[in-house]
């Protein structure tokens, strides 16, 4: 005859005690109590995490690290980890929600002013909130290069308005760049470096206007 074996396989022995139907937790051991709480815990933690996750401040690059973590905390049976990882995410969610309120400030101011265009803005908009950038490089960029950018725009803006007057009623020579200049949408349409170019030449032309009246 065939006997039944009553022998737990070392995966079974150490099978979460999550799986423990609740009848029989007053036969569990207080090792195994113990580790039914901490598991509870520590899936509590990750729920909580993964609600955080969902924020669309996350980097999906953060998403998947901590997806891969998440089954480490587990093999380890690490509660306090769990519950740091989600006291982590918060810290990095608060710091992305500031520099997201910076980098939308000095983007609408910019706009407002028409120091670049509502289309351009909305291009840096996309870039920022790309999903594939990490929290850290969105904050370098706005702590260190987005406001370099900012400047330049404005400085584009006031040399403009100062060559409107000097070209107020010069049309012969380059034409075609005194009328990007006098047209505003084409002249926001140029990226940052073709504005400079074009104020540069039209600078030129002005002192040669001016050296020409001289003589």
């Amino acid at each position: 005859t065939l006997h039944h074996d009553t022998t737990q396989s070392p995966s079974m022995k150490n099978a979460s005690a999550l799986d423990r139907p609740k009848e029989s937790y007053a036969e569990e051991t207080a090792v195994e109590k113990k580790e039914r709480e901490t598991m509870h815990a520590i899936e509590k933690g990750i729920a909580n995490c993964r609600k955080k996750l969902h924020d669309p401040l996350i980097s999906d690059v953060t998403r998947n690290m901590y997806e891969a973590m998440f089954e480490e905390i587990r093999e380890k049976k690490e509660e306090d980890w769990a519950k740091d990882s989600a006291r982590h995410l918060e810290n990095i969610i608060h710091n992305a929600e500031t520099y997201q309120n910076m980098f939308e400030e000095r983007l609408s101011t910019a706009v407002s002013k028409n120091w670049i265009s509502e289309a351009s803005g909305q291009r840096w908009r996309d870039r920022f909130n790309n999903p594939n950038l990490l929290e850290y490089t969105r904050r370098k960029f706005v702590e260190d290069k987005f406001p370099v950018f900012v400047d330049n725009w404005e400085r584009n803006a006031i040399h403009r308005k100062k060559l409107l007057v000097k070209f107020e009623e010069h049309d012969d020579e380059n034409e075609t760049a005194i009328d990007i200049l006098r047209d505003e949408n084409a002249f926001l349409s140029l990226d940052y470096h073709k504005q400079k170019n074009l104020l540069a030449t039209l600078e030129a032309l002005d002192a040669s206007s001016i050296k020409g009246e001289k003589k």
